[in-house]
């Protein structure tokens, strides 16, 4: 676990959601997606559902690098970072 000015971090490396069923207004995952497998994915997403109170939103982001035209985007990400 870490402390980021005032905000709560914890390292969490297990295909999971570290938080108890249906406890959770809001999942957002950033490019999460873009960087697992896609078995991978889905796990994640089970266990995101499983967390989510009814109603609750996952919002996320996903580049799909087999779609040639998201490559520039990418590119464009790593190179400005």
């Amino acid at each position: 676990m870490a402390e980021c000015s005032g905000f709560h971090a914890v390292v969490h490396t297990k295909l999971s959601v570290d938080a108890p069923d249906e406890s959770l207004d809001l999942v957002f995952a950033w490019s999460v997606f873009t960087h697992r497998m896609q078995e991978e994915t889905l796990i994640y997403m089970e266990d995101i559902y499983r967390a989510l109170k009814p109603g609750g939103r996952l919002a996320f982001s996903f580049l799909e690098f087999g779609q040639g035209n998201q490559w520039a985007v990418f590119l464009y990400l790593r190179c400005s970072a």
